[in-house]
């Protein structure tokens, strides 16, 4: 899947692997302009010169990056609560049990009955949090630590933190602002190839350079229900990738 709006002469190419799908970035002349396939989120390296200089080598592999933790940040409970009303409209979605744990307590390496593409783990709020051994069982947070063990008591929300690598000398900025992010693509078009994650990368990369702007990533002739059907979280359920911008020209063109 693949839409695209048509470049000016190119001067470079880079390529990037990511995840399912795979971004091409290409360095134009002028003019920053996006285009997707149904398909960055709100992390970026800077890997440019705000000029359009070469590219930066980074001292961090892609390993090193991946090792690290989460820090959480403080959130309002109206915030918790927007989250939690959105995960479980997910969870009904895909027909998953509100509790995420099945009746006869197997959970860990098998799968809910008839759903095949989700791990069956254990009611964080029951009296059989802890999955261990393939089974729900009464286990503190602290003793529920095996290798093999899941524990929804002990999951981040992404929402409510910021993931920092081990490795001190690898730094991931965080550009959460249209300024920040148009300073870094500026000169650039970006074409975003791949499958459902790519287009929620788009579509998160899309909001983040729009701000708070009405309407966000839709359509200006998106009807007042589905803009309101497909706000924020929202917007990344399947049935709103027809109302999505596939192609768009941001940062005033420049």
């Amino acid at each position: 899947m693949m839409s695209k709006l048509k470049p000016r002469p190119t001067s470079k190419v880079f390529y990037f692997m990511i995840s399912l799908g795979f971004i091409l970035i290409t360095t134009l002349a002028s003019g920053m302009t996006m285009g997707t396939s149904f398909g960055i989120g709100h992390l970026f390296l800077e890997l440019w010169h705000a000029e359009g200089g070469p590219v930066n080598p980074h001292p961090c592999s892609l390993d090193q990056m991946l090792d690290g933790h989460w820090v959480l940040r403080g959130h309002t409970s109206a915030e918790l609560a927007e989250l939690e009303v959105f995960l479980r409209r997910t969870r009904d979605f895909h027909q998953l049990p509100a509790t995420l744990q099945r009746d006869d307590n197997k959970c860990g390496n098998l799968n809910f009955p008839n759903h095949q593409w989700h791990r069956a783990v254990c009611n964080p709020k029951g009296a059989t949090p802890c999955c261990m051994n393939n089974s729900c069982v009464n286990q503190t947070a602290q003793e529920c630590q095996c290798p093999e063990c899941y524990d929804m008591r002990q999951s981040v929300h992404a929402e409510f933190a910021t993931w920092v690598p081990n490795n001190s000398s690898c730094k991931m900025r965080q550009f959460s602002s249209e300024e920040d992010v148009c300073r870094v693509l500026q000169n650039k078009t970006i074409y975003f190839i791949g499958d459902s994650f790519m287009r929620q990368v788009y579509t998160s990369l899309l909001a983040v350079l729009r701000g708070n702007r009405a309407r966000h990533v839709l359509r200006d002739d998106v009807s007042q229900a589905n803009v309101d059907k497909c706000d924020k979280y929202y917007r990344y359920f399947a049935d709103c990738r027809y109302y999505l911008i596939w192609d768009s020209q941001e940062c005033n063109g420049t």
